[in-house]
């Protein structure tokens, strides 16, 4: 069994993910692999050979469980290419932690992207020719890709900025307090540095909103596997409304006495910041919809998720400030609603769709 060595790791900003250059003397690859939940996917793309390429698909090392050489068809230098000096390796990640570009001399090198593993297509390596083994070689120029490398570059540039968190936090509370009125609490819900993450707390006539506050600083990972025109849902804020007691939308809660209600708004600060930080876990998006069981033996501390305000119950007022255009980094805002639910509420969303459930409290 061939001896690996690992000539680059560098874990990305979110700590869910880490990418790894990988040798063992034959041949070379990039490898994207989950650091703390199992259940995320890996992924690899193939660097270059070290050794003369086979004439055929390489079978026999996949039999054996080891990395593949890539064949003659598919390998730009069928004799074999040097070794890289870990040294001159630079990852850069995209925005979303979930892909990633290796540089070398300062040259792209492979692009392990968001959406590898989509259409058999494992990721794109500037030594592969035409398509072998789930590898591309690296777009044309002309390709949109690569406006979006240099948009990952100018992110992080941003991010590392000294008060890049402060800026786009009183940027964001500013239009929060200009729909809900001055905040009254504010949680710092992660000590973490990507994605920083806070709640915040508005208490008005009707109720009390909790809001997400720095979810959209990032776009949120996953969701053009699951929106046709992702670029009007990368920037997530998710807002729950507790009503006061005698207030609510849904019958079942409208039964809550006012002790019952504040037991609940005792929760809902930390379990929004729960729900605000799941995407970069799970590394997948929340959208409108999904459902999120928090685990507690309480009703009306699972959600079901709207890109609607309505099914909140908020006045026609506030409901069309919060979905007021606001720009974040030239992408709008699009906010999530978290509708306080039961089991039995989710059940029916399970079985009739969360649509039906929606609808229904529209009603």
């Amino acid at each position: 069994m061939p001896e690996q060595s690992i000539l680059k790791e560098e874990e990305n900003p979110f700590e869910n993910y880490a990418a790894v250059v990988e040798s063992d003397d034959r041949t070379i690859y990039l490898y994207l692999l989950p650091t703390q939940n199992e259940s995320l996917p890996a992924h690899a793309v193939w660097l270059r050979n070290l050794v003369p390429a086979p004439d055929e698909p390489d079978r026999q090392s996949l039999e054996q469980g080891i990395p593949p050489l890539m064949h003659v068809q598919g390998c730009n230098h069928p004799e074999g290419a040097l070794p890289y000096n870990p040294e001159e390796l630079d990852f850069v990640w995209f925005p979303e932690g979930n892909g990633v570009a290796l540089y070398h001399h300062g040259n792209l090198e492979a692009i392990l992207p968001p959406w590898s593993g989509k259409d058999d297509v494992s990721g794109y390596a500037r030594e592969a020719l035409g398509y072998q083994s789930n590898t591309l070689p690296l777009p044309q120029e002309s390709s949109a890709i690569y406006a979006r490398l240099k948009d990952n570059l100018e992110f992080w540039d941003r991010r590392t900025k000294e008060n890049d968190w402060k800026e786009f936090r009183d940027n964001l509370l500013s239009h929060y307090e200009s729909v809900l009125g001055k905040h009254t609490q504010y949680y710092a819900v992660t000590d973490s540095r990507f994605p920083t993450l806070a709640v915040v707390e508005f208490r008005l006539t009707e109720g009390v909103v909790y809001a997400s506050l720095g979810m959209s600083r990032q776009p949120m990972p996953g969701i053009e596997f699951i929106r046709s025109e992702p670029e009007h849902y990368l920037r997530r804020e998710i807002l729950l409304f507790s009503p006061n007691a005698g207030r609510a939308a849904s019958d079942r809660y409208d039964e809550l006495n006012e002790s019952d209600v504040n037991k609940l708004r005792e929760q809902y600060p930390g379990l929004l910041g729960r729900m605000a930080r799941f995407p970069w876990i799970v590394s997948a998006a929340l959208d409108n919809g999904h459902l999120f069981e928090s685990g507690l033996e309480l009703d009306f501390c699972d959600f079901v998720l709207s890109e609607s305000p309505r099914p909140t119950g908020l006045s026609k007022e506030l409901m069309g400030g919060l979905m007021e255009h606001f720009a974040i980094e030239g992408y709008s805002l699009s906010p999530l609603f978290a509708i306080p639910a039961t089991q039995e509420d989710l059940l029916v969303a399970r079985q009739k769709g969360a649509d039906f459930w929606l609808d229904k409290r529209m009603a």
